[in-house]
């Protein structure tokens, strides 16, 4: 009896020992679907990252070409300026002169 009830008992943990195989195998399975979806979301998440690296991008190099031509239009400006400043005060010395 004592073989017998051993075998039992070695049969109950045997099927103890299946149960928690089946069991771990479906947690590693559900494992590898949720790191899969995770892998998935992370690369989601990356194209998202390097769509928005590229809108910024571009979005600073408009801001660099506005910025150069404000610059460009500003030394327009300020040639302008001092050539009308060259011209009065040429007009201005010539006024003098005439007064004299």
């Amino acid at each position: 009896m004592t073989e017998e009830g051993a075998s039992n008992s070695d049969l109950i943990l045997v099927g103890e020992l299946k149960n928690d195989l089946i069991n771990l195998r479906l947690i590693l399975m559900t494992l590898k679907e949720k790191n899969c979806f995770i892998e998935n979301e992370l690369k989601e998440m990356d194209k998202e990252i390097q769509k928005l690296n590229s809108d910024h991008k571009i979005q600073i190099e408009e801001l660099k070409q506005h910025l150069q031509q404000s610059i460009e239009e500003d030394k327009k400006k300020i040639n302008n300026s001092e050539e009308q400043i060259k011209k009065l005060l040429q007009r201005i010395s010539q006024i003098a002169d005439e007064m004299e």
